[in-house]
């Protein structure tokens, strides 16, 4: 892949992942956000990884957030599935870094080849 495709890639993905975290920013949990007794707990997620972490305390072992029992409202079920696409984007993003990061390498030991050869 080239540098320019890979740099066109970059930019493609960072736009969606901002696209993704401007959709995050304007969902609000329907059930808790009025509630100034759940402060600590203000969406359907916290309480639902407060149950989980009770169980877990309780039986020791592993119980994963979707077997929780406490329901998720409508904008909470949203924000978990734009957080997972926004991950996926992510490792995405971090491995056309990491071959932005290759190029540069061999760039530069070509490059100081090149100068070595001069002297």
């Amino acid at each position: 892949m080239s540098l320019e495709t890979l740099a066109i890639t970059h930019a493609e993905l960072s736009a969606e992942i901002s696209e993704i975290q401007r959709a995050q920013s304007g969902l609000f949990c329907d059930r808790f956000r009025f509630d100034p007794g759940l402060l600590e707990y203000d969406t359907c997620i916290g309480l639902r990884y407060k149950e989980v972490g009770n169980v877990r305390q309780e039986n020791g072992g592993m119980y994963s957030f979707d077997e929780g029992e406490t329901p998720l409202c409508d904008a909470c079920e949203k924000t978990r599935e734009l957080k997972r696409k926004r991950v996926k984007l992510r490792i995405h993003l971090g491995q056309v870094r990491a071959a932005i990061t290759r190029i540069g390498r061999r760039l530069k030991e070509q490059g100081q080849a090149e100068h070595s050869d001069e002297c």
